[in-house]
């Protein structure tokens, strides 16, 4: 598995020194290997330099086909997912709502699009420690990805965000401990790290939910 991230991040390289040899540093392709190798970049865990990467693809881009251009918004979503990772929620959520506003003004209310960005704006509030404020976009995330998407990791990552967010608000604990369990099922069919993520949660939302005891008569 190593052994593969790291000749996508070779392959990446040679395509971006090849581009730039035939169609010049500042070319919306360039871009593009920009962005790819931004994701073999942090899927090695090198997120400092995958965000200069990113950075440099949307510079790119904006530059050569404008500051509103609509495929700008797939790398603000990505730059999102990267500064979240590397803790700067605030940063991150910028980024994100950057990434809604295209495409919901390019794709629509309803756009499956849409749920990236919504899904990381909530994990960035619950990353704060604000969940109330996560709520409204977590929930819309997940309406979008029901009715429009699919798949079931992608729906089980709202949903877990979503039974965080429930959870720490103290709104609604029981569906936060459904959601999360739906999440669980679904990311348990297919060999999945997050597994072990759900299941620490779960475990410590059990620890902490009081104990009903019944009155003595």
């Amino acid at each position: 598995m190593a052994g593969e991230k790291h000749a996508a991040l070779r392959l990446n390289l040679e395509a971006i020194a090849l581009k730039e040899k035939v169609l010049g540093r500042r070319h919306p392709d360039v871009a593009v290997s920009e962005a790819n190798l931004a994701i073999a970049l942090t899927e090695l865990g090198r997120n400092e330099e995958a965000l200069s990467h990113v950075d440099t693809a949307i510079s790119i881009v904006a530059e050569g086909l404008g500051a509103g251009h609509p495929s700008l918004a797939t790398h603000y979503n990505n730059r999102g997912e990267i500064l979240r990772l590397l803790g700067r929620q605030s940063d991150a959520r910028r980024s994100f709502e950057q990434a809604r506003s295209l495409w919901e003004r390019e794709l629509g209310s309803e756009s499956e699009m849409l749920a990236y960005a919504l899904t990381g704006i909530g994990e960035t509030y619950v990353a704060d420690g604000d969940p109330n404020s996560a709520l409204v976009p977590l929930q819309r995330a997940l309406n979008i990805r029901l009715a429009h998407d699919p798949d079931p990791a992608r729906q089980a990552e709202t949903k877990f965000a979503l039974a965080r967010a429930l959870w720490a608000s103290r709104r609604d604990r029981g569906r936060a401990r459904s959601l999360a369990e739906e999440a669980r099922a679904s990311y348990a069919k297919t060999p999945n790290e997050k597994v072990a993520a759900v299941d620490a949660w779960l475990g410590q939302a059990m620890r902490e939910t009081p104990i009903q005891r019944l009155a003595r008569r």
